[in-house]
């Protein structure tokens, strides 16, 4: 699906080719960070969105977004997609299953959200509200999944002496070197 939505022509400036369309989506989904075409000037703003979202999915595991989602809408589980839910977050009953599920998605859209609102207004006095906006919700998701995906070619290069930018970057990974 992910590599339908990059292919699309509304995704790129120029054409993307179907094995550059399949690679990025694999590549964020994985979180690999791995690519193919500089993801800031090949994709548009629709590309992108579709980048991060494919990297949110990823990071945080398509079994916890079928849970909540199913929880959200009503959906009643099958018996055997209780059994997988309940073997991939290593719980015995299903509503110790919903609870973690919910629980990684809310703390994690927390401390997204978190990231999201430091690094915008780190970036707002030079990028200005919009594009520091749309470049700390990239960013954010991308740290935070440990995804590697930037917005440009030099990545985060331009603020490798901002010690603003790289506490909060570094908090967002997984695993952040300062807190060991």
């Amino acid at each position: 699906m992910g590599s339908v939505l990059l292919k699309l022509p509304i995704a790129s400036h120029v054409p993307t080719a179907w094995l550059d369309a399949v690679f990025t989506a694999t590549s964020a989904v994985t979180v690999t960070g791995l690519v193919v075409v500089d993801t800031g000037t090949h994709f548009t703003l629709f590309g992108q969105v579709v980048i991060a979202l494919l990297i949110q999915v990823g990071g945080l595991g398509f079994m916890t977004f079928a849970v909540v989602g199913a929880i959200m809408l009503g959906t009643k589980i099958s018996f055997i997609q209780q059994r997988v839910a309940q073997e991939a977050f290593n719980q015995t009953s299903l509503d110790k299953v919903m609870q973690t599920a919910k629980a990684v998605l809310i703390y994690s859209l927390l401390i997204e959200a978190v990231g999201f609102i430091l690094l915008t207004l780190t970036w707002q006095s030079s990028l200005g509200w919009r594009q520091a906006s749309w470049e700390a919700f990239f960013y954010t998701i991308s740290a935070f999944n440990n995804a590697g995906f930037a917005l440009n070619a030099n990545g985060l290069i331009p603020y490798v002496s901002d010690w603003g930018v790289n506490l909060i970057i570094t908090t967002l990974l997984p695993y952040p070197p300062h807190l060991k």
